[in-house]
């Protein structure tokens, strides 16, 4: 239960990131 919250969270995190980084990419592209 506890280590499923917590991958849960960790891949959270990891789709904030890559959002993050996306959209930080397209602003410096265009």
């Amino acid at each position: 239960m506890l280590w499923e919250t917590v991958v849960d969270k960790v891949e959270i995190c990891q789709n904030r990131i890559v959002t993050f980084t996306l959209k930080n990419g397209s602003e410096v592209v265009a």
